[in-house]
């Protein structure tokens, strides 16, 4: 029922909760390093410069084109070895190099790899983009992500919340007039 699903979603944005506060915190000391807020150049006294070599941000953002200057290769094997398996694995394989290429997989990678650095976990979700009939891959904020405590591999998450917004009209779309009217008026932008 559609109470029992609130409760367990509320129970389980509990559960993550501790982790999210942990995570949080981590966020905002990283970042600010990464923006070069690091320093309390208020205590900087006399001729002293202020400057401040910002070697987080510097060494961040040489690392991330070194990671990605080349897409991943994928290799398919097959377990089987007559000859029909080994050309469908070589067709797999190209298939999905074509796909890396399409999606621009090494510009998501960018992304994907700062916030491994400065947020912990990086997020790639993959979806079905009915405009185009195809898979398509993008980056999600992690701190919009809601993950359990002892979820060390996606195989082992009980649940993954992703925190969404929509606008009125998506809402209405989805989830009806009435629903949408709801969510505006406990909206905390209102």
């Amino acid at each position: 029922s559609d109470l029992k699903l609130l409760e367990r979603i509320d129970s389980r944005e509990k559960e993550s909760s501790n982790l999210y506060d942990e995570l949080k915190r981590v966020w905002e000391v990283n970042l600010a390093y990464y923006k070069g807020i690091q320093t309390d150049s208020d205590k900087i006294h006399g001729k002293r410069s202020k400057a401040v070599e910002n070697r987080i941000y510097m060494g961040t953002e040489t690392l991330i084109p070194i990671a990605t200057a080349r897409l991943p290769e994928i290799e398919v094997v097959s377990e089987d070895t007559d000859e029909q398996s080994q050309m469908d694995a070589d067709d797999l394989q190209d298939i999905l190099g074509f796909h890396m290429e399409r999606l621009s997989i090494q510009e998501k990678a960018d992304i994907f790899i700062r916030d491994m650095i400065l947020k912990r976990f990086g997020v790639f979700k993959v979806e079905w983009d009915k405009t185009v009939d195809d898979v398509t891959v993008s980056v999600r904020d992690p701190r919009r992500m809601r993950i359990p405590k002892y979820g060390r591999d996606i195989d082992e998450l009980a649940f993954l919340i992703e925190y969404l917004e929509m606008s009125y009209d998506s809402l209405d779309k989805y989830f009806g007039e009435k629903k949408a009217k709801e969510a505006q008026s406990t909206s905390p932008s209102n």
